[in-house]
């Protein structure tokens, strides 16, 4: 779940997440330190070979504080520990992820990539919510807009409702002008 939580709601590849390290996570400032970095002596380098802040809002606060407090036991570095304290596998939790949503019934087709669509999610909730573009390409870690663009996913009936707040001069209480 928590797992789930921080790429869903800060919008992290599953390899960044499953190579946090619990000093990453920063809540004074309200955000998660994205970076390349040596775990137990293997060097861990982001797709971007860049180095950003990915935020943390209210919900993710909570979540992470409550994880926090539940794992303080342990002597890992890692925020997200294996049973051995090492790195978890991707292809594991997404083996694990894909059970869930067969269980639940979940179209096929959506099953497919379950990991990666919560960094979609993340990009096309941010935007429909308001977000400026410039801040989720940010908070991403995008270089550019185009492939900030390029994971929005936008629903028609949005889109649709975006279209419906234009005024093009008209009164249409009386008719065309």
């Amino acid at each position: 779940y928590e797992i789930m939580a921080v790429i869903y709601y800060a919008g992290l590849r599953i390899s960044e997440v499953t190579h946090l390290l619990k000093t990453d996570i920063n809540f004074n400032d309200h955000v998660i330190n994205v970076h390349n970095k040596t775990i137990n002596g293997e060097a861990y380098v982001t797709k971007t070979k860049r180095n950003w802040r990915a935020p943390i809002n209210a919900e993710l606060e909570t979540i992470l504080k409550e994880w926090i407090e539940k794992t303080r036991g342990n002597r890992s570095v890692l925020l997200f520990p294996n049973s051995k304290n090492k790195v978890i596998k991707n292809d594991h939790i997404g083996k694990e992820v894909k059970k869930v949503m067969r269980k639940l019934e979940i179209a096929e087709e959506k099953v497919c990539k379950p990991l990666h669509g919560g960094r979609h999610a993340f990009c096309s909730h941010a935007l429909a919510s308001g977000v400026p573009e410039m801040i989720v390409q940010s908070a991403l870690g995008h270089r550019s807009n185009i492939m900030t663009r390029h994971y929005a996913h936008l629903s028609p009936e949005y889109v649709r409702d975006q279209f419906n707040k234009l005024n093009y001069g008209h009164d249409l209480k009386d008719g065309v002008k």
